[in-house]
Order: structure tokens, then C-alpha cells, then sequence
């Protein structure tokens, strides 16, 4: 009986044995001999969508006028002077019609430029240079947009400090609404009007000279600024 029941321990302590070594073994490996079930198999990782395409661009309007070497002035001008640049005439496809009128208009600026600011050095840019160069200007800067359609024309004055600096838009003639007071430099400023009325062209330069005040004073705001700004000689 004493044999028969020390055989009993045996088995149950090789029984123990066992479970204990089974229980030791990682979970894969009890999977592989079927001693336990495996894992579930793990979601599939869903397709990803592809990415949206950029919004195609928004191409320019006809009318702009685009910047050309032959339209940047040569030009940079005096420190303490002012360069009157050469109306930027939309639609450019026109352009050369209007010369007659551009010339005038030109000459308006300049008269308000040595009334306003006299005794500074004025460097008017023949056509067609109406922007500044890569580095901007040396002073001050007073260029025109100047649209016509038709026989009825607008004009709104750039009028910009030293250096690649953002130029204010004065409206000049005709009824003007601005999407925005200045424009970048070197942008295109006809993006940012709005013509709600033109007046005759023929009649374009006495309008403006109706008209000068506005102009006139962000002429001396201009100048004021860059005055406050420019390097004190020692």
C-alpha cells in the first residue's frame, strides 16, 4: 500500500512538473504545438488615401501688366531725391496709344513732386520704365497706374519709400475702390482697384490736378518717414 501511494506522489509531482514547465513557455510557442491558441491576427492596416492635389493656380488677368528687364529703370535715383517712373498703362495691350496721355500724366506727377517737395532732386525714367530696380529705388518713388477703357480713363498714384519697400495707392482720377492701401513691391497694383467710374482721357491730367491734395500729402508722409529713418551722419 506504502508502494502504491509513494507511485501516486511521483506522478503527481511529475504531473506538477510539467504544468509548470508548459506554463513557462512564451504564449507563441504554445501556439506552435497547439498547446494554446495563437493570438488573433492583427487588424490589416487600412489603405492610405491618397493626398489631395494642390488647387491648380489662379493664372493672371489679361489685363496686367507684367514685369520686364525693359520696364525696371536704370536708374535708381538720389538718396534725398524722388524718381518719377513711367504710368504703368493697363491693359498693357493698348499701351502705346496711350502715350499722349502717359506723357501728361508724367508730367503732372512731377509738377506735384517739385511743388510739394522742393529742392529735391527729381529723376524722371522715360517709357517704359516703371518700376524700380532689383534693390529698389535710392529715395523716394512716385509711379501711376493709369487704365483706360476705352475713351474713359483712371489713375491712382505708387508712391514708395527707399528700398524694396510696399507702395501706397493714392486714387487720382475717377472713382477708385481699393481691395488694399499699398501693394508690394514690385507687385501689380491693378489686382487691388476697383474702377466704378473713368473720366474722359483728354481730360485725364486737369482731374488730377483737382485732385492733388491727397497726393500731395502722402508725398510729405513718405518723406517724413524716410527721413526718420535714414542713418545719421556721424
Amino acid at each position: 500500500m506504502f508502494e502504491t501511494a509513494a507511485r501516486c506522489i511521483r506522478r503527481s509531482s511529475l504531473a506538477l512538473s510539467a504544468m509548470a514547465a508548459l506554463l513557462s513557455m512564451p504564449s507563441a510557442a504554445r501556439a506552435e504545438q497547439g498547446l494554446a491558441p495563437s493570438a488573433p491576427p492583427s487588424a490589416p492596416t487600412p489603405a492610405q488615401k491618397p493626398a489631395t492635389p494642390p488647387p491648380p493656380a489662379t493664372p493672371a488677368p489679361a489685363n496686367r501688366a507684367p514685369t520686364t528687364t525693359k520696364t525696371i529703370s536704370t536708374e535708381g535715383g538720389d538718396a534725398n531725391g524722388v524718381v518719377v517712373l513711367w504710368p504703368r498703362v493697363i491693359p498693357s495691350a493698348t499701351a502705346d496709344k496711350m502715350d499722349p496721355v502717359a506723357v501728361s500724366a508724367q508730367a503732372r506727377m512731377s509738377g506735384l513732386v517739385a511743388q510739394t517737395l522742393p529742392g529735391r532732386p527729381i529723376t524722371l525714367r522715360p517709357k517704359p520704365e516703371r518700376v524700380c530696380p532689383q534693390g529698389g529705388c535710392a529715395g523716394l518713388s512716385i509711379g501711376l497706374v493709369l487704365a483706360h477703357v476705352e475713351n474713359g480713363c483712371a489713375a491712382a498714384a505708387l508712391i514708395g519709400g527707399p528700398g524694396r519697400t510696399a507702395r501706397r495707392i493714392i486714387p487720382w482720377a475717377g472713382r477708385i475702390e481699393l481691395k488694399a492701401m499699398q501693394v508690394e513691391f514690385r507687385g501689380q497694383p491693378e489686382s487691388l482697384l476697383s474702377l466704378k467710374e473713368l473720366v474722359p482721357c483728354d481730360d485725364l491730367v486737369r482731374v488730377m490736378g483737382e485732385r492733388d491734395a491727397a497726393v500731395a500729402e502722402a508725398l510729405k508722409f513718405a518723406a517724413r518717414v524716410h527721413a526718420s529713418t535714414a542713418p545719421k551722419a556721424p
